[in-house]
């Protein structure tokens, strides 16, 4: 029997593509609030040339839908599991948007342990730190309909961008996503980036770090994301590097250009030499 990539401490779906020729490292993914593992497809089409990569659905999504409670704690908790449990000796983390955040919290938290097995970290489209609207984004969401909840969404993470039979399809596959995570997920999700204290302290703890957002974003704008490069540049972390895509907008992992692509794998290579120095 083949051993798994990673296991998942709930029942959930683990998104699989292992076609890399890597034989100790893989990436593992997590995902945006409202979408699932599948939404890394077309990333994993092009880093699994190189690497063995692995998503999981985040609790409340995807195949997990039914656990929709949940706090912040708990879902790095289950990140903390799922890279321990890799069978890979060195782990490649990405989060994008809350699942920068977990990813972030994770990575910190394994920096303790004797194995120290992520390499790297990549964190794409992601806040600073909670801040209120996320609370009250949660608490208005309990009193607006679906239409709604949908289209405010679909504005913040496609608004403005330049049309194309690739965002085309992502934009359906975001709105099947939306249309269908149940409601009390989205406010547990919310609630749980309002309780994140940002990266004053996490800063120093962090492996090799890469920040990437869209000239676009309308939900997490490269000011946000300079916030982070200038608390881990203030922690020592002076290789960091906040890349800004041009054209791209908040969902890059739906359609990923070139440009991310190419800089993942830059990263990826490159944190060999200077993991935890």
């Amino acid at each position: 029997m083949t051993t798994p990539l990673a296991r998942l401490p709930y029942p959930g779906s683990l998104l699989v593509a292992q076609k890399g020729t890597s034989g100790d490292e893989c990436v593992i993914a997590l995902h945006s609030i409202g979408v699932d593992a599948r939404s890394f497809d077309a990333l994993f089409s092009h880093l699994a040339a190189d690497y063995p990569c692995l998503s999981y659905d985040l609790r409340g999504h995807g195949s997990a839908a039914a656990l929709s409670q949940f706090d912040l704690d708990t879902l790095v908790d289950d990140a903390v599991k799922v890279v321990e449990s890799c069978r890979f000796d060195k782990v490649h983390l990405l989060g994008h948007s809350i699942g920068g955040v977990i990813a972030a919290l994770a990575a910190a938290r394994l920096a303790d342990r004797p194995s120290k097995k992520v390499q790297s970290l990549s964190i794409v489209a992601s806040p600073p730190m909670g801040l209120a609207v996320f609370g009250e984004r949660a608490q208005a969401m309990q009193h607006e309909s679906r239409q709604t909840i949908v289209e405010t969404t679909m504005q913040r993470w496609f608004g403005g961008l330049e049309s194309s039979p690739e965002l085309a399809q992502a934009m359906q596959y975001a709105e099947q996503q939306l249309s269908l995570v149940p409601v009390q997920t989205l406010l547990s999700s919310w609630q749980s980036l309002a309780q994140f204290s940002g990266y004053g302290d996490l800063a120093a703890h962090l492996p090799t770090t890469l920040l990437l957002t869209g000239s676009q974003d309308l939900s997490t704008p490269a000011s946000a994301m300079q916030i982070i490069l200038d608390a881990l540049h203030k922690a020592g972390k002076t290789q960091t590097a906040l890349h800004i895509i041009d054209g791209g907008g908040h969902m890059l992992p739906l359609t990923p250009p070139d440009t991310l692509v190419a800089l993942l794998l830059a990263h990826f290579k490159a944190s060999g030499t200077t993991h935890f120095r």
